[in-house]
């Protein structure tokens, strides 16, 4: 007789074994796919315990409010409290000044209902959401698990990879030429050759963009180009030495000349106050000039006193950097009795009754210069751009000089002039092609030396960059 075994025999070892590592795979699998239902979980459970704070919270108002010995201790902590917590007698005098909404509001029962409310709303949303998102879930793994399959087959990999580093070496490569040379400017006549060519369109007939920032003072433009925001300036020697000195090998060289390629560009006038009976150099010894110390105002005045044979050390230099406020200080003639201004300001003061001292036009000698300058790195690594930025600016001065009144209107916006002065102060003239000498580049060093500004003079190719 056949003998049949039980309807549920005792499953195998190894069985149990598979059995139980099924389901550890298929519940693993659930949370990996499933990571916005931790969001959920943590989430409900984050506002289940909110509802337990809440709910102590009643257990502690009611505690409070119906047991007379807790009460009593509740004073008791009150009294000993930092005085910025306020007595109960304080709060309900406060709480009788409020509005019925306003009570109601403060109230712990409607608030602890609503907070109540929005906790089970919140919990019931987030469960639906995370029973969506399990069917989601299961859905991305089994994409993942095609993916993991396709990956496997080596030649698609190949040919894939193959296809993107040719695209990869389609792109061209970023050429420093393409981005544009930003200079900084003052809004001042040794400017202006940089807004005709801008005007002109010079620059980019030369393939060559160029972005002018201007600035309100010569501080604001080297605090910039200190902090990488210039590639070059329009500047004087003085000022681009100290910026030497803090930037190092990161420095400036000059490539052309702006203003003072002869002694007749660029003026400058020590005018004397109307009431101070100064008419000639040998009267400024004893009196009061106003300078800007440590700048190119003071460098000229120091040498064109030098050169009149006059003791710098027997005059008093004032130190007042705004030129608009030094215009006023010499009319006024208080504080001091003479000072140097450039034009257009040097005209304004003739004008208003101030006499001329000081005509450096007429010293025949050339003292001052402003210059053009470009990063030492742009002229090693793209001389073709400094090239471009150089010529342009000649053929710019060139088209200047040929037509002054073509650019007239221009170079009163961009200069800065004053209604008043227009006519008076007409476009000046540029020299092309040119950069400062070995002579004056020596005199602005041994000045900057002699007044501590610098420990060691630069050397001329260090300052200049030779066409």
């Amino acid at each position: 007789m056949l003998h049949i075994e039980a309807a549920n025999p005792v499953p195998h070892p190894a069985d149990r074994f598979r059995t139980i590592l099924f389901y550890y795979e298929a519940v693993k699998s659930f949370f990996i796919h499933n990571c916005f239902l931790y969001t959920a979980f943590f989430t409900t459970a984050l506002f289940c315990s909110c509802f337990i704070l809440q709910l102590f919270y009643f257990v502690l108002y009611f505690v409070t409010e119906r047991m007379p010995w807790f009460c009593r201790f509740r004073r008791f902590t009150d009294a000993y409290s930092p005085p910025k917590i306020k007595s109960r007698e304080e709060q309900e005098t406060q709480e009788m000044h409020l509005s019925t909404d306003n009570l109601e509001k403060r109230n712990p029962k409607s608030r602890g209902s609503f907070l109540c409310c929005l906790i089970l709303i919140l919990a019931v949303l987030l469960t639906a959401c995370a029973g969506s998102g399990a069917g989601t879930g299961s859905a991305a793994g089994s994409a993942k698990a095609e993916s993991d399959n396709n990956a496997a087959k080596p030649e698609q990999g190949s040919s894939a990879a193959a296809a993107e580093s040719d695209v990869s070496a389609a792109e061209p490569e970023s050429d420093g030429s393409a981005e544009p040379l930003r200079i900084g400017v003052l809004k001042i006549a040794d400017s202006f050759p940089l807004y005709a060519a801008v005007e002109e369109g010079l620059f980019e007939k030369r393939g060559l963009q160029v972005e002018i920032i201007e600035f309100q003072s010569a501080s604001d433009q080297s605090v910039a180009y200190e902090a990488g925001e210039l590639d070059g300036m329009m500047t004087d020697m003085i000022v681009q030495s100290l910026i030497n000195k803090a930037a190092g090998e990161d420095g400036m060289r000059a490539v052309a000349m702006a203003l003072g390629g002869s002694p007749e560009e660029g003026r400058f006038l020590v005018v004397s106050s109307p009431s101070a009976g100064i008419d000639s150099p040998e009267d400024l010894v004893g009196k009061r000039i106003g300078i800007s110390e440590n700048t190119m105002m003071e460098y000229l005045v120091t040498r064109y006193l030098e050169d009149l044979g006059i003791d710098p050390g027997q005059t008093q230099m004032v130190n007042i950097p705004k030129l608009t406020l030094r215009l006023d200080a010499v009319m006024e003639g208080k504080d001091i009795q003479a000072a140097i201004l450039p034009d257009p300001l040097a005209i304004e003061a003739v004008e208003r009754g101030c006499g001329t001292v000081i005509d450096d036009t007429k010293l025949g000698k050339n003292y001052s210069q402003s210059v053009f300058t470009l990063r030492r790195s742009i002229l090693q690594e793209t001389p073709e751009r400094a090239r471009a930025f150089r010529e342009a600016c000649d053929e710019a001065i060139a088209l200047i000089n040929e037509d002054p009144a073509r650019f007239a209107d221009l170079f009163v916006e961009k200069a800065n002039v004053a209604p008043d002065l227009q006519d008076a102060y007409t476009v000046p003239s540029y020299t092309p092609s040119c950069v400062p000498t070995e002579e004056e580049v020596d005199s602005i060093q041994r000045w900057m030396v002699e007044k501590g500004l610098l420990e060691k003079a630069f050397s001329y190719e260090e300052i200049v960059e030779q066409p």
